[in-house]
């Protein structure tokens, strides 16, 4: 019986195209429809905590001369409350307002991710209300004192800075005052992306800050999964869009010093491990280094935040950490958080611990006084 090749050829033909049609189907589900999935998930986890103060670290104005404080909360568009803070320095039964001397203007403080709130900065908060000016600072959300289960994502803290701009406008004492910012980390990021659509800013500090949450998240992905964090970011753009809106994650600190007449000091450490200086000092250096509205400070050897402390600081901060480990070892050796509040909360020296940066800080201020001067 003579056989026909070409019946034998055929169905071999549509086994293979079922087979590679079924294994592109795969592929076309696995990228479209679980890698959102999975992205989502995965990105929800990450911002899925919320971040308290560590009291051993915590400050009170009490530690501060003549520092005074007053609380004003406000909401942002969902509706969730935020602990505002009004500071200044006053005399003795003197309140922010009735302040006899005319305030240079108010800072405004947007904190890192991680520190749970603005205390962690108040001797920075001391330093200018103690050169001339008010400061309004916040918790954000999934922060302290503030409301919300958890930080939400990168873009919350541009929400919550823009939100925190516009009540300091209704703030009886802020009247007709010059506003600058002074944002680190987290906060440097909302500080310069808030500047797309709050014109009136006079002069930022941008310190350790990254340009956008999209780059920001993919350099903090690949430490964990490597080039293939690169395939889920349309996944993670798409899913900030959606979840913040695109007002909140098309702003960059780029485009908002482009956007604003602000001056602006930009510090960022060659070393640091959190912020690299390529995901925003070295943006902004290569956009604005021709501009004179802009000074770039770079340091070698500060890390992340180091960089927003004097040097004595510093020392002290190796002296006591050299000290608690000769401490575990004569109890143990085996370091726990109990163990370290415990030594800590007895030990440590917190205004020597948290001094700032003098030269830095003049360098701000001489910047806020260029501008709220006249």
């Amino acid at each position: 019986m003579k056989t026909d090749e070409n019946t034998q050829i055929q169905p071999k033909k549509k086994r293979i195209f079922r087979a590679l049609l079924t294994v592109f189907c795969a592929l076309f589900a696995a990228q479209f429809l679980l890698h959102p999935i999975v992205t989502m998930i995965v990105y929800e986890s990450i911002f899925s905590m919320r971040f308290e103060p560590v009291d051993w670290m915590e400050f009170s104005t009490s530690e501060f001369e003549n520092l005074t404080v007053e609380r004003s909360d406000f909401q942002t568009e969902n509706g969730e409350f935020l602990a505002g803070f009004c500071y200044a320095k006053t005399s003795e039964n003197e309140t922010l307002s009735d302040m006899q001397s005319a305030p240079k203007g108010v800072v405004v403080f947007a904190h890192g991710l991680g520190c749970g709130g603005h205390n962690f900065y108040l001797p920075f908060i001391d330093y200018f209300t103690d050169h001339g000016y008010l400061a309004f600072a916040y918790d954000a959300t999934g922060n302290g004192e503030s409301g919300g289960e958890n930080v939400i994502g990168l873009p919350q803290a541009v929400v919550d800075l823009d939100y925190a701009l516009r009540h300091i406008k209704t703030v009886a004492a802020y009247q007709n005052l010059p506003v600058v910012l002074f944002g680190h980390s987290w906060g440097g990021y909302a500080a310069g992306s808030v500047l797309n659509f709050h014109k009136d800013i006079q002069a930022v500090a941008l310190l350790a800050a990254f340009n956008e949450s999209e780059d920001q998240l993919l350099y903090q992905s690949m430490a964990y999964v490597g080039g293939f964090a690169k395939f889920g970011m349309p996944f993670v753009t798409l899913h900030e869009r959606v979840k913040f809106g695109k007002k909140y994650t098309d702003a960059t600190v780029v485009n908002g010093l482009k956007n604003s007449d602000a001056a602006a000091v930009i510090a960022h450490s060659q070393d640091d491990p959190t912020v690299p200086p390529d995901q925003g000092y070295g943006k902004l250096l290569k956009a604005f280094q021709n501009n004179e509205r802009f000074q770039f400070i770079s340091f070698e050897d500060k890390g992340h935040e180091r960089l927003l402390f004097s040097d004595a600081a510093l020392s002290y901060r190796d002296e006591i950490e050299e000290n608690y480990e000769a401490f575990v070892a004569e109890n143990g050796g085996k370091p726990s958080a109990q163990l370290k509040r415990e030594y800590m909360l007895n030990h440590l020296d917190k205004k020597r611990c948290f001094q700032p940066n003098g030269a830095l800080m003049q360098t701000i201020l001489t910047l806020y006084d260029s501008r709220c001067i006249s």
